[in-house]
């Protein structure tokens, strides 16, 4: 990545300096011979570019990668070079880091599902509860609101009711959603710097979104219950009701996040 940079740098810096040589003396440069240069070094700006693309293996780096080019584009349009081939080029890593994302986001949510114990979440502590609610604000399932041997009404805050607190879902649907907002937090960040329009933004962020919870998600739950015992399936269902409600709460989140 070091070495990407300083190519697209030295590349930068050539071309300003060619222009601003071009537009404060005569004669010196002539302004069709850098044009014809600027055109012949974008493919192998590019190529380069496809190469550490191919070499990459971290969503991160393309994150990084993205944010060179970006960068370039916005420093050579200053100085009246076209950049469009290269804004081309970001759909491809824009879609290579999507993917990228979808992998990783593939195995944690595996992981959590492979990890839950597939009973009913319950909370014995008031800042444990808190956490829970800031992560996943679901307060309308309350099985259980006791602090001994009366029943408080569903969604009472933690404070004003003793403990414990049994919910119907376990421990892995706050996970998820938690592991949702933080892939929509991930695609967010490519679409940073691009000046893109509110319907783009909002295409960037939600196609991944979307495929994230109709393909990865729900072939991690059919396996699961494909796995599961009687026992477990019953709660399988109990969370993937509960999943299905978490979207309406994730839709919420993406507007916030689109704005």
């Amino acid at each position: 990545m070091d070495n990407n940079k300083r190519y697209f740098h030295s590349v930068t810096g050539y071309f300003v300096v060619e222009d601003q040589v071009l537009s404060t003396t005569e004669g010196l440069v002539d302004e069709r011979y850098t044009n014809e240069l600027f055109d012949m070094a974008t493919p192998r700006l590019i190529t380069e570019i496809r190469k550490s693309m191919e070499r990459c293996k971290d969503a991160d780096i393309m994150l990084k990668l993205k944010i060179i080019i970006v960068l370039f584009c916005n420093t050579v349009e200053e100085v009246q070079f076209p950049t469009i081939q290269l804004s081309d080029l970001l759909k491809e890593i824009r879609e290579k880091y999507y993917n990228m994302l979808l992998f990783k986001w593939d195995d944690k949510i595996r992981d959590i599902l492979s990890e839950d114990n597939y009973t009913p979440l319950e909370v014995d502590s008031e800042e444990y509860y808190r956490q829970l609610m800031q992560v996943f604000p679901y307060e309308n399932d309350l099985l259980n609101n006791s602090s001994g041997s009366s029943s408080k009404p569903a969604g009472e805050s933690a404070a004003s009711s003793g403990f414990h607190k049994r919910f119907s879902f376990s421990l892995c649907v706050p996970k998820i959603f938690a592991a949702m907002r933080e892939f929509v937090k991930n695609c967010k960040k490519f679409a940073e710097g691009l000046n893109s329009s509110q319907t783009e933004l909002d295409d960037m962020i939600r196609k991944p979104t979307n495929r994230l919870i109709t393909d990865k998600l729900s072939e991690n739950i059919r396996l699961v219950i494909n796995q599961a015992s009687l026992i477990q399936l019953v709660q399988v269902v109990v969370n993937t009701i509960y999943l299905e409600k978490s979207i309406e709460m994730l839709e919420q989140y993406l507007l916030e996040v689109i704005g």
